[in-house]
């Protein structure tokens, strides 16, 4: 009986995701039409070989996101553990949450996983990961709350889409201090206890109580007693947000429609929300070019345009996906069973 609910349950996802990447593609095929595919084909050729300059901003992004995560581990970071390490681990994480839909859990797991090669203890290693999606969470919320002062600066329309952004910095906010408050209560022992309440307590999670409480003892440590820590892995993220927004003028440079700090702004945030919502379809495919799209529209900028940056910001994820999976496949990882992983996971 179980076996065959499990079954259900994952073929509803699987419906459901399929649904949300139809309804995606459908938006994405609907903005070519309206953009001009000869519009679009045009700016492609344009490019040429520059192109693989559009690689180059996210360079940095990653290289800030990964001293953020790195800043996240505290004074429980194992001396001599080298940066490239995390670059390397960061990556392929990342590479894993970009092209499985497990809700970024997926991808979490498996940075721990390779921390665990490497000799990090898991308690460690799940405490800095936590630590460091709250710390990205929270500067996600600055920058969301920059381009939401940038947003009266591209647009006049004012009132009802600067409404909406500062609801989205609202929504996320609270969410953060959902997230800040389950860390202080301890998630991990919280849902241990659940479980026992739900009496689906087993001998598994039983043997698991200790590190359990040894995960929430170190986050609890952190935020209390090593702010200076979560301040700098906070600032790195908010470092690899603005960054991102070099993408945006690399590729209106590149494309002849060059635009100011502020449209780059608001685009490079609110793409990011659009994301968010995605999180169910296999690399938000379709809603974020969606999202693209019309935040360009919010920006005054042409649909040509919106469409071209969303074809090469795809382009840009799948390289840097590829150069994560390699590295997963050069961890010798057995790919079978991180699949399992991912799919209990999600």
């Amino acid at each position: 009986m179980e076996v065959l609910k499990g079954s259900l349950n994952a073929n509803m996802k699987a419906v459901i995701r399929l649904l949300l990447l139809g309804v995606g593609l459908a938006l994405l095929a609907w903005f070519i039409r309206q953009a001009g595919p000869g519009q679009i084909f045009a700016a492609f050729v344009q490019l040429h070989w520059q192109t693989v300059l559009v690689l180059i901003p996210y360079v940095f992004v990653y290289l800030a996101d990964a001293m953020g995560w790195r800043f996240a581990f505290g004074r429980n970071l194992p001396p001599g553990t080298p940066f490239r390490t995390l670059l390397r681990i960061r990556w392929a994480g990342e590479a894993v949450n970009n092209v499985v839909p497990s809700a970024y859990i997926g991808g979490e797991a498996l940075k721990v996983y390779l921390l665990q090669k490497r000799g990090v203890a898991t308690a460690d290693g799940t405490s800095s990961v936590v630590a460091g999606k709250t710390a990205q969470t929270l500067s996600q919320v600055l920058f969301l709350a920059i381009a939401a002062c940038a947003l009266s600066r591209v647009t006049a329309s004012g009132g009802r889409l600067d409404g909406a952004a500062w609801v989205a910095v609202g929504v996320i906010l609270t969410a953060l201090a959902v997230l800040f408050w389950l860390q202080k209560i301890g998630p991990f022992s919280l849902a241990l206890r659940l479980l026992q309440v739900l009496r689906v307590f087993n001998g598994t999670a039983t043997r698991k109580l200790e590190l359990m409480r040894s995960i929430d003892d170190r986050l609890l440590e952190f935020y209390r007693r090593d702010r200076k820590h979560f301040c700098l892995s906070a600032t790195s993220y908010l470092a690899g947000w603005l960054l991102g927004t070099l993408e945006v003028l690399t590729v209106a440079y590149l494309l002849g429609t060059p635009i100011g700090l502020a449209p780059a702004v608001v685009i490079e945030a609110f793409v990011g929300v659009a994301k968010i919502f995605g999180v169910l379809v296999p690399g938000a495919l379709g809603v974020q070019e969606t999202g693209i799209v019309l935040m360009c529209r919010v920006a005054g900028l042409p649909d040509p345009f919106g469409v071209s940056y969303a074809i090469l910001r795809r382009g840009r994820e799948v390289v840097f996906a590829l150069i994560g999976l390699t590295i997963v496949y050069a961890e010798e990882f057995d790919l079978r069973r991180l699949r399992k992983r991912l799919d209990r996971a999600a």
